[in-house]
């Protein structure tokens, strides 16, 4: 039988090219941004500027780490689920084949997120273990999890969602409110009504996930003011979409120069402040201002050494009144001096900027930079000796090479930072090299008599990175901790005490307290994850039930539809999954980081329903969608900046076609 063909357009107007972007601009604030087809991992300082990336993108899941203040706040467009992440928290989203961030997989490591899904679409998060899916409908959920345990606990206020066990063999419903823990290594799910001391602790989260909820698209207000001297386009106030560039342009008028932009209030980041045209990005409501001058100087600013300046280039500043220019060394520099050329007055300066007055009319300002430097005092504690000894001055970024010798008698234990920041190639060696890059530093080497030290000898291993390796020496009793990482589809099982007397807790991050010379084992083995095959409709999957797969080897899968009806598709339930081709009753499934559930769907009857837009905007889903008979799907339209929804157009093909309301984006 044909598949008949059934369209729905989306009208909208305007020719831009459309896309959505989530940001956050706040004081030491992680942030998750999407742009369609990307997902970038970045960390916004309060000045504002992007700096130093504290997560990362890694094949198909984005690693996000906050701060010591401050949340991240992650919006995921397909299943309009909002996420906060509190401080000193980690997790992981992932992400699918076009690097789109998805809701069936998000991962709480350490602390503490609020999810709220407000939109009338199901999402599912991994909580704790790739084994525990929750499934939900506009909720508003707390998540928390003890590193120090492995244990995770889900406060669920609002809305409704169901818990897997990790057999997934039966789905249990929870009504707010409602507790739901999570023990890792137990074979069942707990689930219990809040007590009074949990609830209290819950209304704060969810109050939090309330304020910070979103709707729709994030929009906000761009007011421009125009100084004396000069106008602005596109005018003096609009609605600006969170993280779409606008275009901004001042005309100065007779007699005077465009000088500056300046961002008066709120979260603003223009592209070039002292070009006449250039662009402007918000994450909030903001007030910018065009300035201009009518007895300029152009003074030209530039940089020497590893650093730069802000403003850079040429720019045109107000003849006779001050003028602050900002110096910004790339990490390990600093700023050294400046230099101004005759005519150019430096009347202010800081270890970051200087304010200059110019006499004339065109002159150049230079910031030169140079690498810091630093005190490294190296010291040695009773039974051995350092060298070199004392404080020796190192320049930013190089390294020392220090050697601690023990004393008759005494074993050399590792080198300890006792006061700033140093980077020891290898603490547990006696010759090593130590690097400073950022404040002036105490490190001591540490010695203990030998009758009281045990010398454990730990083994690498070729699929996985392990640190210390080789012999480490360490007092008896005392603990060491012993960092894991395995290959991308490795995991580490255990660690085998080949010999000797030692206590070892805990896997990749093991601590080991030994009693004795020993020996330590890696055990790595290839990853395996559970396939769960279900069936909706009439038909089945084969296999049935629970398979054990492993990672990156694609595993057979077989759809059986009944006799008289039709497979429709693969659908991926839970968990992060690759299936070679949905539509297909013989393919494959490729499992790479998480358990996952996969079901095959059946009907008496299929269709195809072609979901387009017109020009000026986009729809959540785009494309073909498999249909059939009592099978819902939720439409998006979002329109692009300066457009606006018009409406959905219908072209049933001769179909029966249920939609809920042709007006309603």
């Amino acid at each position: 039988m044909l598949m008949k063909r059934m369209t729905v357009i989306a009208m909208t107007i305007s020719l831009l090219a459309g896309y959505r972007v989530f940001s956050a601009v706040d004081q030491e604030i992680a942030v998750v941004t999407r742009v369609r087809g990307m997902v970038t991992v970045g960390y916004a300082a309060k000045n504002n500027d992007a700096v130093v990336t504290r997560g990362h993108l890694l094949m198909n899941r984005a690693t996000v780490r906050t701060g010591m203040k401050g949340t991240a706040q992650i919006r995921f467009v397909n299943s309009g689920t909002t996420m906060l992440v509190y401080p000193k928290s980690e997790i992981i989203v992932m992400v699918n084949e076009d690097g789109e961030a998805v809701s069936e997989a998000i991962r709480v490591i350490v602390g503490q997120a609020v999810f709220d899904v407000h939109a009338p679409f199901k999402g599912s998060f991994d909580i704790a273990t790739p084994a525990t899916i929750m499934t939900a409908v506009e909720c508003v959920a707390l998540v928390t999890h003890e590193d120090a345990t492995g244990n995770s606990a889900i406060f669920l206020s609002a809305g409704a969602c169901r818990i897997a066990d990790p057999g997934f063999s039966q789905w249990t419903a929870v009504n707010p409110p409602t507790a739901v823990y999570v023990h890792i290594g137990s074979p069942f799910i707990h689930t219990s009504a809040l007590t009074v001391d949990d609830n209290a602790r819950l209304d704060a989260f969810v109050k939090a996930a309330r304020s910070m909820k979103i709707e729709g698209v994030l929009t906000h207000t761009l007011s421009i003011t125009p100084d004396t001297g000069g106008t602005v386009f596109p005018g003096t106030s609009m609605t600006a979409l969170q993280g779409y560039a606008i275009d901004l342009s001042a005309k100065p008028d007779s007699g005077y120069v465009f000088a500056k932009w300046e961002v008066l209030h709120g979260a603003a980041i223009i592209a070039n402040t002292v070009a006449e045209s250039t662009t402007v990005t918000v994450a909030s409501d903001a007030l910018i201002a065009a300035r201009f001058t009518g007895n300029p100087t152009r003074l030209t600013v530039d940089s020497k050494g590893e650093g730069k300046t802000v403003p850079a280039g040429h720019a045109m500043v107000q003849r006779n009144q001050p003028c602050k220019i900002s110096a910004l060394p790339f990490f390990g520099y600093q700023l050294k001096r400046w230099h101004a050329s005759p005519g150019i007055r430096i009347v202010a300066k800081d270890s970051a900027s200087a304010t200059i007055v110019a006499d004339v009319a065109e002159g150049r300002v230079t910031a030169e930079f140079g690498r810091r430097s630093f005190f490294c005092e190296i010291r040695g504690t009773r039974g051995g000796s350092v060298k070199p000894d004392g404080k020796v001055k190192v320049a930013g970024g190089d390294t020392v090479t220090v050697k601690a010798v023990p004393k008759k008698g005494y074993s050399f234990i590792k080198w300890e930072v006792i006061n700033g920041r140093a980077i020891i190639s290898n603490p547990y060696v006696a010759a090593a090299a130590i690097r400073c890059d950022s404040t002036d530093v105490h490190v001591r080497a540490r010695f203990n008599k030998t009758s009281r030290t045990a010398s454990v000898i730990v083994n690498s291993h070729e699929r996985a990175r392990v640190v210390p390796s080789g012999t480490v020496a360490v007092p008896i009793g005392e603990a060491f901790t012993i960092t894991t990482t395995p290959q991308q589809g490795y995991q580490l099982e255990q660690w085998t005490v080949r010999q000797g007397d030692v206590n070892v807790n805990g896997n990749e991050n093991a601590e080991v307290r030994p009693r004795s010379n020993g020996e330590l084992v890696p055990v790595v083995t290839t990853r395996t994850f559970n396939l769960t095959l279900g069936a909706h409709g009439p038909g089945s999957a084969l296999p049935s039930g629970i398979s054990r797969v492993f990672y990156n080897t694609p595993a057979a899968i077989t759809a059986v539809p009944q006799e008289g009806k039709r497979f429709a598709v693969w659908r991926i339930i839970g968990g992060d999954a690759k299936i070679a081709d949905k539509s297909a009753m013989k393919t494959t499934v490729t499992l790479s980081s998480t358990d996952a559930i996969v079901a095959a769907e059946f009907a008496a009857a299929i269709c195809t329903l072609t979901i387009d837009a017109t020009a000026g905007g986009y729809t959540e889903p785009a494309g073909p969608q498999i249909m059939y008979e009592g099978k819902e799907i939720g439409l998006k339209a979002i329109p692009n900046p300066l457009a606006a929804f018009l409406g959905w157009s219908l072209e049933s093909g001769g179909q029966n076609l249920d939609f809920s309301d042709t007006l309603a984006a």
